[in-house]
């Protein structure tokens, strides 16, 4: 009878312990609330999980950033959810007077804080690491430390004084480049052996690869990630569907096109203009090109700027430049392709925009008295 009242009075504590813990357990999880940011200068935190980090160490931070009230019920939940196994590294944009199933859903589904980047078509490399350095993101240096390879560059403006040593950052710089290089199948495509493309093309930059877009990139944000991100969307937007023999110079053509006009029929017409010149032995004239070469875009050109020295000066040089001027959109990089056959052989862009063809020589000096006045 003693064994059956003590074994009764056990159970009944039992079921009270079971029923208090519930309580407190929906209470501490599901209602309590961590320190609310009044007062605070954030509404929220950055706070970095590291890959392979110790859970106990998780749980010892969030606590100390006040952004749990309790590491006993964070521990309780995680264990008892099985969340515990599926926290992703990454960093956080954590809320402070967060519920702690409200913070646990956050880093268990891995919704790291992300940046949007804008590439815009156009854009050349100098265009986006200036962007990304406005934003705060990293500096014009870090991020053509990985894009280009300073040792066979030919463009001044595009060289990294501090590459021009053996620091750990120039060396990481380069591995990364060459990595890129190896790991991306369009990259390894052979130069036609036509006479349209100048016989000195290497790659020595990724200009022209980065696929103008917008990219969610997780936070913090690095030449890297941005990087690997364009290139994989331009492999499967742009080669996937556009893998031809010739497909570095159409690239080339294509980044000539979208600096200078605007229009999917103007351009067409454009690329048929400069195929035939090519077809010729003619040189491109093209002023993009030179503006490019001078590190100074959009410049109006003199007559002594069409002299610069520089293989990507097509006035004085025939055939197409040593590689892409500008990373260009998928118009451009059709029109390169479907070009249209025309009888001009000149063009001109007003100052309205608009593109003025001409069929001879004379017709193209009216024009340019007519609309560049």
């Amino acid at each position: 009878m003693f064994k059956k009242i003590l074994f009764l009075f056990i159970a009944i504590i039992a079921g009270v312990g079971i029923i208090l813990f519930a309580i407190l357990f929906y209470i501490n999880i599901f209602i309590k609330t961590a320190p609310s940011f009044e007062g605070r200068k954030f509404a929220t935190l950055l706070h970095t999980i590291e890959k392979g980090q110790n859970f106990n160490q998780i749980a010892k931070d969030l606590k100390e950033k006040d952004l749990i009230a309790s590491r006993f019920w964070f521990d309780s939940y995680f264990f008892l959810s099985g969340k515990w196994s599926r926290i992703k590294a990454g960093t956080y944009d954590l809320p402070y007077g967060s519920t702690m199933v409200q913070l646990a859903g956050i880093i268990s589904r891995g919704e790291v804080k992300k940046e949007k980047i804008a590439i815009l078509e156009g854009w050349n490399l100098k265009n986006i690491a200036k962007y990304c350095e406005d934003k705060g993101y990293f500096s014009q240096e870090e991020f053509f430390e990985v894009v280009d390879s300073s040792d066979i560059n030919i463009l001044s403006w595009l060289s990294v004084p501090s590459r021009q040593g053996t620091s750990s950052e120039a060396v990481k710089g380069i591995s990364f480049f060459q990595k890129v290089i190896d790991d991306f199948y369009f990259f390894k495509q052979k130069n036609s052996t036509s006479s349209s493309v100048n016989p000195s093309l290497v790659i020595s930059s990724l200009e022209g690869y980065l696929f103008p877009d917008t990219y969610e990139v997780d936070y913090p944000v690095t030449p890297e990630k941005i990087i690997r991100m364009a290139l994989n969307n331009f492999e499967k937007k742009v080669f996937s569907k556009i893998n031809q023999d010739n497909f570095r110079e159409i690239l080339i053509m294509a980044s000539l096109l979208e600096k200078e006009v605007r229009s999917y029929e103007d351009k067409q017409i454009v690329a048929g203009i400069l195929w035939k010149r090519i077809d010729a032995g003619w040189p491109l004239q093209v002023d993009s090109t030179i503006n490019y070469a001078m590190g100074d875009f959009g410049a109006k050109l003199s007559l002594n700027d069409l002299q610069f020295e520089s293989l990507y000066n097509t006035y004085r040089n025939k055939g197409l430049p040593p590689g892409p001027i500008c990373n260009p959109g998928i118009e451009s990089i059709e029109a390169a392709i479907d070009y249209t056959e025309s009888p001009y052989w000149y063009y001109l862009s007003a100052k309205n925009g608009t593109t003025i063809f001409s069929k001879t020589f004379e017709q193209h000096k009216i024009a340019k008295a007519k609309y560049l006045r």
